[in-house]
């Protein structure tokens, strides 16, 4: 997450949002972030879906493809895998953050401390 607190435009999208909807879950977070990186999709534009979930009280996975392609035709199939879980939290790579590889790595940081600790 520390790459997305230096990002402005994603951290202004979650104050507006926040603003709206109040505080936001970690996954609902990582939605945006699916949306938002995953997809490439400017802030503005995970803005106005936000908005239109919000006016037509649905949420980013009740949307149908066919509502997705209504707002913009660049949406196809790829933004559900976007929004899942499994690829938001997979796509956070950065250190210390929960993909599975980069979980890897860290139970083996943290095994080497222990067993350098441990031989002396």
């Amino acid at each position: 997450m520390q790459k997305l607190e230096s990002d402005v435009a994603f951290s202004q999208l979650l104050r507006e949002v926040e603003r709206k909807l109040g505080r936001l879950t970690d996954p609902s977070v990582k939605k945006l972030l699916g949306l938002y990186e995953n997809l490439g999709l400017p802030a503005d534009v995970v803005y106005l879906l936000v908005n239109h979930c919000i006016a037509t009280g649905k949420t980013l996975d009740t949307l149908t493809l066919e509502e997705y392609k209504e707002l913009s035709p660049i949406f196809d199939e790829d933004v559900f895998d976007a929004l899942s879980l499994k690829t938001c939290v997979g796509q956070r790579k950065t250190i210390g953050g929960p993909a599975h590889d980069e979980v890897l790595r860290q139970i083996g940081v943290i095994k080497s401390f222990v067993e350098e600790r441990a031989g002396k």
